[in-house]
C-alpha cells in the first residue's frame, strides 16, 4: 500500500501526463470548431433548446426533421411597385428581345417553365435598368442572419435555456442553411 505522499505524487504525475495527452491548443478541431454559414458539410441548428431536443432523444422518442430556413421572396419590393408593375406590363408587349424569346421558346414544342422564368426574370433585370433601379440582390448577397430575424428566428449560435415558442416543440430542428 502506498504512503500518503507518494500517492499524492503519483495522482500529479498522472494530472501532468493527462493534460500532455489532450491537445488544448486551437490546432484541436473537436475544441475549436469554427461554424461556416453556408457549408454544405455543417448543419447548425439554431432557436432550439438543446436540453429539451437531448432530452427527447435520449428518451427514445420521436426522431426530428430538420427545417430548412425559407427562401427569401423571389421578387424584391421594389418590384411590387404600380410603376415597375405598369413599366413590365408595357415590356412585355414591346421588348423585342423578351417577344423573341418567347417565340423561340414556343418552337421548341417543349414547355418549360424554368426557361419561361429566366426569360421573364432578364425582362425584369431589365426593366430595372431603365428605371434606374439598382441590380436585383442576388441569395448569396442577402445577409441570412438578417433574413432569419424577420421570419422570427433567432440566429444567434448561443440556444436559448427554455422554450418560449411554439417552434421549440414543434420537432423540427432549424438550420440555416436554404432548402
Amino acid at each position: 500500500m502506498l504512503d500518503r505522499s507518494e500517492h499524492d505524487r503519483l495522482g500529479a504525475i498522472y494530472a501532468e501526463l493527462r493534460d500532455r495527452l489532450l491537445d488544448l491548443t486551437k490546432k484541436n478541431r473537436a475544441l475549436n470548431y469554427t461554424i461556416s454559414p453556408r457549408s454544405k458539410r455543417q448543419l447548425q441548428i439554431v432557436d432550439e433548446v438543446l436540453e429539451d431536443v437531448y432530452a427527447h432523444l435520449t428518451e427514445g422518442g420521436d426522431s426530428f426533421r430538420v427545417a430548412a430556413l425559407p427562401e427569401p421572396d423571389g421578387i424584391p419590393p421594389e418590384e411590387k411597385t404600380e410603376e415597375f408593375m405598369d413599366a413590365l406590363a408595357h415590356a412585355k408587349v414591346s421588348d423585342m428581345d423578351y417577344l423573341a424569346a418567347l417565340d423561340q421558346q414556343a418552337a421548341s414544342g417543349v414547355e418549360d417553365d424554368v426557361v419561361v422564368g429566366r426569360i421573364e426574370r432578364n425582362l425584369r433585370d431589365r426593366v430595372r435598368e431603365q428605371l434606374g433601379l439598382p441590380p436585383r440582390p442576388r441569395k448569396a448577397d442577402i445577409n441570412r442572419d438578417e433574413h432569419a430575424k424577420s421570419l422570427g428566428i433567432d440566429p444567434g449560435k448561443e440556444l436559448p435555456v427554455v422554450g418560449t415558442k411554439t417552434s421549440h416543440s414543434d420537432r423540427l430542428l432549424q438550420t440555416m442553411l436554404y432548402p
